[in-house]
This record gives C-alpha cells, structure tokens and sequence, in this order.
C-alpha cells in the first residue's frame, strides 16, 4: 500500500484533480502487477535452475521445452 504526503504538505499549490487521483491509482495497481509478475518470473527461473541442475535422461530437452512452454502461459 502507497502512503501519500497530504496535499496540504506538498509543494504544489494547486488542489488535486480526479485525473491525479486516477493517475495515481493507475501507476499504483501497475507498481503491483510489476511486484507480482517479478515474484512469478523469480519462481519460475528457480524451477528451471533445479531442473537444469539434475541428471536427466535422454527425454531432457523436451521436458525441459515443455517447462518454458508452461511458464509462458
């Protein structure tokens, strides 16, 4: 959750518009999305570091397609 400064506070003299608090929803649910995709992307990279990690056999290569075809998803 973002904390914002009052407008009171703030160095800025004119009153806050409903495009500012718009604004800032936006760029707040983006900074999330961005927070929860990089966690994804951070599980996914750890998956593929094991997998890469073990002895496979000879099925190796498509297994491990078939991991990054998922993930994409």
């Amino acid at each position: 959750m973002a904390v914002r400064i009052p407008q009171s506070l703030s160095t800025s003299l004119q009153p806050e518009t409903g495009w500012d608090v718009l604004d800032h929803e936006l760029r707040e649910q983006k900074a999330h999305t961005l927070g929860t995709l990089s966690g994804q992307v951070e599980q996914a990279l750890a998956a593929l570091r094991a997998f890469d990690a073990e002895a496979h056999g000879p099925d190796n290569e498509h297994r491990r397609r078939a991991m990054l075809l998922n993930n994409n998803a």
